[in-house]
């Protein structure tokens, strides 16, 4: 009797575990999204955190330093806002 009772046990761990797992790969997820809406957020409205917004502020003009830099992330660029262009006319 002891030994069905051990087997069950276990059986309801290891259910209990993939659970687990499962529930954090979400809340791994869902804190990811969170970041990625609060900083959009943030980048929207520079009274929600100055801060952040002006730190956001320097690497955006990093960034487009890079590829200003860089010949082939530069036509990439010229491209996708020539197609941008096109689409908003087209509306």
């Amino acid at each position: 009797m002891k030994q069905r009772t051990d087997i069950k046990d276990s059986q309801k761990q290891q259910h209990t575990d993939a659970r687990s797992a499962k529930a954090r790969k979400w809340a791994r997820l869902m804190v990811f999204c969170l970041l990625c809406l609060s900083l959009t957020a943030i980048w929207q409205d520079k009274r929600l955190a100055p801060p952040v917004h002006l730190g956001m502020q320097k690497v955006a003009g990093m960034a487009m330093a890079y590829i200003e830099d860089s010949e082939m992330l530069s036509k990439g660029l010229a491209a996708a806002q020539k197609n941008y262009a096109d689409l908003a006319s087209d509306g």
